[in-house]
């Protein structure tokens, strides 16, 4: 999504999509790594979306969480995102489709949101044609189209936070929502939340 590494000399070409962006980021796990959320999001975006403590509103945020359960059904989390973002039409949620492989029906939740633009993963390069393996495709059982659109997501070079300017490979919807995400921010917006 973002980071500059002109701070670090500009040794390396792994920039972020946006690298000058700001990120509001708001942890929605415990000490153990596990995803602690309520099935209504709208405590959670709010928290995004009214960014307390900062000088500029939150305009963006990108989401590469989810549950799996009754996949591509229109739930409380999609009804709850669907709200949110209808309340403030200059709030743009990005949210990751998931990686469940398979033909049809497995968007994970809240992705099969009706005002969440859904990202699945694509190959990079030659392989950019290609829907990727493991990322989820649509429809949602009410016939809606998702995933919206696919974005580079095998094989990207991304932070890695064991270390210091280190980077590392990976695979995925989490990897490609919020490449785009970064992608299509205004110019004007520079602010990102991310969950």
């Amino acid at each position: 999504l973002c980071g500059n590494d002109s701070i670090a000399g500009n040794a390396s070409k792994l920039d972020g999509v946006a690298p000058d962006c700001r990120i509001y980021f708001v942890d929605e796990g415990n000490a153990y790594g596990a995803h602690v959320y309520d099935a209504d999001l709208t405590a959670l975006l709010d928290s995004v979306r009214f960014s307390r403590g900062v000088s500029e509103p939150v305009r963006q945020v990108s989401g590469s969480f989810g549950s799996d359960q009754e996949l591509s059904y229109y739930r409380l989390e999609e009804a709850s995102l669907d709200a949110v973002c209808w309340e403030d039409k200059q709030f743009f949620v990005v949210w990751a489709a998931g990686n469940r492989r398979g033909p049809s029906y497995n968007i994970g939740h809240p992705a099969a949101a009706k005002n969440a633009l859904t990202v699945g993963a694509c190959g990079n390069g030659t392989q950019s044609n290609t829907v990727w393996f493991e990322s989820s495709r649509g429809p949602c059982r009410d016939e809606r189209i998702k995933p919206n659109l696919l974005a580079p997501g095998v094989d990207v070079a991304t932070g890695d936070g064991r270390a210091p300017h280190a980077y590392l490979a990976a695979s995925g919807t989490s990897i490609s929502a919020p490449a785009a995400s970064g992608a299509l921010m205004p110019a004007a917006s520079r602010m990102v939340g991310t969950t």
